[in-house]
């Protein structure tokens, strides 16, 4: 055979398909180690720890992170207001505290301007007496004593005197009526045994001034004179007229001041 038939052997044998089994053996060597590293992993998966997987959507996720936040703080609001410790109420100061020092227990270098002055208590009001009350007391007084003054009185024996009687007949009218009655106005007429201007000095003014009344002679009314009469402590209590008779007076008490 010559050197070429040779070749042309061996390049038809390198040429020649491999076998299934030659071509599965070639596979194995390959194979092989990457099962072994494919085991490997699924070992090493079963130690690692499986992260849970949030199906819920997004939105639902919001709406409950919204919902717990505002839980949160509305509890952390009422636990405030609950919780909160409300403060002790202010002890109110004693007597004792609130009341200042008497001034006389202060001492001497203190200031004044410092010292408080417990205030006195104002004396309860003194009732003063109606005028009118005062008035008639005063008045009853005068008249009781007009039957001490040491003049005989007419009027307890005769009665009032007639207009005739009078020393100007035309003013009888003014204190005695038709009837013989003291006008209206009139409280007593005391007929006196004396002269209106000697009655008055000798016996009205030395008696009665001695208690403190005083006479004063006001403007004549109806003729005849007129005077009010003051108590000492300066308060008029009564009116009263001197009206000239014949060798007498007749003094009248007026309950009013006539007009």
């Amino acid at each position: 055979m010559s050197e070429q038939d040779t070749l042309g052997k061996v390049d038809l044998a390198s040429t020649k398909p491999a076998s299934p089994r030659q071509s599965a053996w070639r596979w194995q060597w390959l194979v092989a180690p990457l099962m072994g590293v494919s085991f490997i992993l699924h070992i090493a998966l079963l130690f690692l720890p499986i992260p849970s997987v949030d199906l819920i959507p997004e939105e639902e996720v919001e709406e409950e992170a919204t919902d717990s936040e505002e839980e949160e703080v509305i509890d952390v609001l009422n636990l405030a207001d609950i919780t909160a410790p409300e403060p002790p109420p202010e002890e109110a100061p004693s007597p004792e505290e609130q009341a200042p020092p008497p001034a006389e227990n202060v001492a001497p270098n203190l200031d004044p301007t410092q010292i408080v002055e417990t205030p006195e208590e104002a004396p309860p009001p003194v009732e003063e007496q109606p005028a009118e009350s005062f008035v008639d007391t005063s008045r009853d007084q005068f008249i009781s004593g007009i039957s001490d003054l040491g003049v005989e009185d007419y009027t307890s024996d005769l009665g009032l005197p007639r207009p005739n009687f009078f020393r100007r007949p035309e003013n009888a009218g003014c204190f005695i009526d038709a009837g013989g009655n003291p006008v209206p106005g009139i409280r007593v007429l005391n007929w006196l045994d004396k002269e209106p201007q000697t009655l008055l000095r000798e016996n009205l003014q030395n008696v009665y001034g001695q208690s403190g009344v005083a006479f004063v002679e006001q403007a004549a009314y109806c003729g005849e004179r007129y005077f009010y009469l003051y108590a000492p402590s300066g308060e008029f209590f009564m009116a009263m007229s001197l009206v000239q008779m014949e060798g007498s007076a007749l003094l009248v008490s007026w309950e009013a001041r006539p007009q």
